[in-house]
């Protein structure tokens, strides 16, 4: 399966945009290859992580799915799974590389034992291998997880 994975983040967060890049590329490199359903080739996740005067701006939306859909701005979704994650702007900020790792994988993990997947795939979607093979990523960068 291919992860995406789209970002806002606020200006004082620039640094964080590199081991944020450096994460996706992992994130990628490690799902690759995996089946989790034959609906799904592709999760997109987008991380907001804003500081709090532009927080309400940022609605995390509910989970999507496209079979097969174009948007007038051009973008084009197949057999897609999107999802959005928020992040604590002033505990994330303040992490080191591995904290926020570790900040975005226990955001991850919670996220995805909560949500509710779309009708088209809940009942072809392996949340339960997909929500494992997530958190043992996220063990194997040293990221501390706390989800239960």
């Amino acid at each position: 399966m291919k992860i995406d994975v789209r970002k806002t983040l606020s200006f004082e967060l620039e640094e964080k945009r590199e081991q944020l890049g450096e994460l996706v590329l992992l994130l990628s490199k490690y799902f690759e290859g995996k089946c989790y359903s034959e609906d799904v080739e592709t999760c997109e996740i987008y991380i907001i992580c804003v500081s709090q005067g532009f927080d309400p701006f940022f609605i995390v939306k509910r989970p999507a799915y496209h079979r097969d859909k174009t948007y007038a701005n051009g973008l084009h979704f197949i057999k897609t799974l999107l999802f959005d994650i928020k992040l604590d702007f002033s505990t994330f900020y303040q992490s080191d590389k591995i904290g926020g790792y570790t900040i975005v994988g226990n955001t991850l993990l919670k996220y995805l034992k909560e949500m509710k997947y779309p009708v088209a795939i809940r009942k072809s979607f392996d949340k339960e291998r997909f929500n494992k093979d997530m958190e043992e990523f996220f063990q194997s960068l040293g990221c501390k997880l706390n989800v239960e």
